[in-house]
């Protein structure tokens, strides 16, 4: 199927306005995640937390798992941002 002008450009807007949320939610989500880090390595020993390698481990393995994922699903989302600008906004403006 052949999109014609007008149904690509609102294809790309779509498009560029979901990677934009992707990018906003992986921030957030990266942000709630190192709170919860703060909590874990500030409020909670405060609470009688002792500190043990058995749950640290795991816990470690996690948070930084999931930033990782966060990042790479941010990093994907910007460079679709970035490609869907130039290719249909900046590569247009040079055709004759």
């Amino acid at each position: 199927m052949v999109l014609e002008e007008p149904q690509l450009r609102a294809h790309v807007k779509v498009e560029l306005l979901l990677s934009i949320f992707t990018i906003v939610a992986c921030v957030s989500i990266a942000y709630l995640l190192i709170s919860i880090d703060l909590i874990v390595n500030q409020v909670l020993y405060q609470f009688g937390l002792h500190f043990s390698y058995e749950w640290a481990n795991l816990y470690w393995m996690v948070l930084r798992t999931s930033l990782s994922l966060l990042n790479l699903v941010a990093v994907g989302a910007s460079f679709n941002v970035v490609y869907l600008m130039y290719h249909f906004h900046w590569k247009r403006k040079r055709k004759p």
